[in-house]
């Protein structure tokens, strides 16, 4: 169970009188269950079960911001509680901390620039722009942050090298850029692929971009391909893979219901049943069924290849 600090004050403070019982209860809940830079995503069915009485967002958010904006609504449909962050880790930035690399990358999952957190003590980061933040709170290695903060003394203390472990990160920028482009191309192609075959499937951005992505490389993986090939020159194929495994999930029973995240987590059960089937069903009579088998089997191992092709010529 997570705890978190909480304002005695505000039982004193004239804004937070001056909100009506239910509103109280909601801006109490919304604090609880925010993530931890603040973030969180409204369900208005649930709030009514909760506070069981009639409810209108756009008056809470009203009585909220009368003197300041507490809570911003984002483009996504999340709200932002501002004040949040600081309030639960304090007003100084570590780079080196591992609380604030990760809420950096929350932030920047969300549209949400960093100085608009903290007013100075940030370092370069101030000045910055959104999409060079962006590839820092992506990058794996763990150095760039504390560089692109202006301590890179951290790693190395000589001058000299401190320039040249810099140089490379700067000129990197637009490598990562190029390859955080192309991934995005990828889960943007496997997201329409997914809802076309779940038309009424409700969108969760940061999961399924995490989910897509990561389905993504663990399809190169089954294929045999490297990690690079994804973005360099195995695209179209991905997304050919793609669309074979969700041919494959709509006729489960239990895989065609779950949302991209599960999926996800069980796509090493997608593999197997998929090798499963695959030889299974090489005993088919009509071409339309053979050419299905023959979709199935490049996913089964060679072992089962070679049975079900033995099977099939038997047949």
């Amino acid at each position: 169970m997570s705890k978190r600090f909480t304002d005695t004050e505000i039982w004193e403070q004239d804004w937070y009188i001056d909100l009506p019982n239910k509103y109280k209860l909601l801006w109490n809940y919304i604090k609880d269950k925010c993530d931890n830079v603040g973030i969180w995503r409204p369900n208005k069915s649930v709030l009514q079960k909760i506070i069981t009485e009639p409810l209108s967002l756009d008056d809470f958010l009203s009585f909220l911001n009368i003197e300041k904006e507490r809570i911003r609504v984002l483009p996504t449909g999340r709200w932002w509680v501002k004040d949040f962050f600081i309030f639960q880790y304090g007003n100084k930035f570590s780079p080196t901390s591992p609380v604030h690399k990760g809420a950096l990358k929350i932030l920047v999952q969300n549209g949400i620039h960093i100085n608009e957190i903290f007013n100075d003590g940030i370092g370069n980061l101030q000045v910055i722009d959104f999409q060079q933040l962006k590839e820092i709170a992506y990058s794996k290695d763990i150095n760039t942050l504390n560089v692109a903060f202006g301590n890179p003394s951290i790693r190395v203390k000589d001058k000299d090298k401190d320039k040249e472990y810099i140089e490379p990160i700067i000129n990197n920028y637009s490598i990562e850029q190029k390859i955080k482009k192309q991934e995005d191309m990828i889960v943007i192609e496997m997201v329409k692929v997914w809802k076309k075959h779940n038309p009424n499937y409700l969108e969760d951005k940061e999961y399924d971009y995490t989910a897509c992505l990561q389905m993504a490389y663990k399809i190169a993986k089954v294929k045999g391909w490297k990690e690079a090939d994804v973005i360099d020159f195995k695209e179209l194929a991905v997304i050919e893979s793609w669309k074979k495994i969700m041919d494959f999930i709509v006729t489960d029973g239990f895989l065609k219901n779950l949302p991209l995240k599960n999926l996800n987590n069980q796509f090493q059960m997608v593999v197997q049943k998929m090798q499963s089937q695959s030889a299974a069903s090489v005993k088919v009579e009509s071409p339309m069924r053979r050419r299905k088998a023959g979709e199935l089997i490049q996913w089964a191992s060679e072992e089962e290849k070679q049975r079900a092709m033995e099977e099939w010529a038997n047949s």
